[in-house]
Order: structure tokens, then sequence, then C-alpha cells
């Protein structure tokens, strides 16, 4: 059932007390405080997402309160990015709506999900502040880029989840040329991220080992494989 190859449509019911409200990326049909979320497009239990907490609605984002008028303007090129990917890959955002939850201490900076992404507050910036532009809006494209490789187009195994994740990053990387141009893209992708994973693999065999990305003997232990995946991918 966790198998990211195992596509299932999905219908879910949030039953929440009269003073809070249930709130996800699913169709909402709402009978008194009983939320039913219906999901109509096939997707793997992995890319399925929650975020609980008091939580200020922000159109398409959700964050702590007091926190509004920063994600407003963090998030206010969000549109260019759908606009570019859609045109890029001649194809429309996969699921009916996208939501944004920025809250404290994930364990990931971007966890991406089938149509909601919790993203780190560590993202936000004031707009007084100029010199994480860059890097805060490539991070948001990257979430909006693991939408359709990752959570749309998914791996048929653990083994090949370095593959989507790569391909986000790769039309992330022509998002960050076509608007911040070559330069920042030979800084912001190759020397960033090649710095980054080149670093990452050298840990991850010092600590267990060589990389085998095809294992060819059945009994590979999974957690092998499970940290192949986050090494390679974070």
């Amino acid at each position: 059932m966790d198998a990211p190859d195992q596509l299932c449509l999905w219908r879910i019911q949030a039953t929440v007390d009269l003073s809070c409200m249930a709130d996800t990326e699913y169709t909402e049909c709402m009978q008194k405080k009983t939320f039913y979320y219906h999901l109509l497009i096939p997707t793997s239990a992995v890319n399925i997402g929650f975020a609980i907490g008091h939580f200020t609605p922000i159109i398409t984002s959700f964050s702590l309160p007091m926190l509004d008028p920063v994600v407003k303007h963090t998030t206010s090129t969000i549109d260019r990015v759908f606009e570019y990917f859609e045109e890029l890959l001649s194809c429309r955002f996969p699921f009916s709506s996208y939501k944004q939850v920025f809250v404290y201490q994930t364990p990931d900076e971007i966890t991406a999900y089938s149509g909601l992404s919790i993203i780190s507050l560590t993202v936000l910036y004031h707009k007084k502040i100029l010199d994480v532009v860059q890097m805060t809006r490539r991070c948001l494209a990257f979430a909006i880029a693991q939408q359709f490789f990752g959570c749309f187009v998914t791996s048929t195994c653990w083994l090949d989840a370095w593959l989507v994740s790569s391909l986000a990053r790769f039309i992330t990387g022509m998002y960050v040329e076509r608007f911040f141009g070559t330069s920042e893209s030979l800084y912001l992708v190759p020397f960033f991220d090649t710095k980054k994973m080149l670093n990452s693999v050298c840990e991850y065999e010092t600590r267990w080992g060589k990389i085998i990305l095809r294992p060819s003997n059945a009994d590979y232990e999974l957690h092998d494989i499970y940290f192949i995946i986050m090494y390679w991918s974070r």
C-alpha cells in the first residue's frame, strides 16, 4: 500500500470540534463539522499529507498568525512559476489546487505531497532583505516542480526515487535560468547543488559504504535504500 507505484483514488473524512476547521488540498464537501475530501487523481499513499495547527489562511498559503505580510511578500511570484512550468511541460497543473503551509521545525526545508507543500519558516524573508530572494524563489519553485515530478509522475519503486527528484531539480534550474539569467543559473544550480550532492555522497560512502542505485540482490536491506534516497535527494 505504501509503495510509490500503488496508485488509487482517495476519500478522506475529518471530524473536528465546532471551533475548528479542516482544510486540505482536496475538493471539500462540508456538512456540519464533518469535512469530506476527494482526490480524484490516482495518488500513492506516500504523497498524502496533512498539516495541523493554528494557521492563518493567505490565499493559497497558510502560516502562523502575525506572519501574513511576510508570507504574502515571499509567495507573491508563485503564479509565474505555475505559468512557466505549465508552458514548459505543455501540461496543466495536475491537481485541483495547491497549498503551501509554513511551519516551524520541519525535518526538511520542503516536503511535497499531492497538492500540498509543507515548508520551513526559514524560507520566509522580509521585503527589505534582498540577498536571499533568489534562493527562496528557487526553493518555492522546486516545491512546485515536485508536484509534477514526484507527486504526479511517480517512480515505480523506491530505487527510482532519485530520478523523479532529479527531473524536478532540472526544471527548477530551467526556471532559475529563465527568470534570473544564465549567471545566476550557473551559480545557484550547478555549483550549489553539485557541491552539496558531492558532499552528501562522500558523507554517505564514508559512513555506509559505496552507493548502489540498482542492487541486483533481492535481499538488499530496505534501510540501505532509504539512506541512499535521503542522501541523494535532500
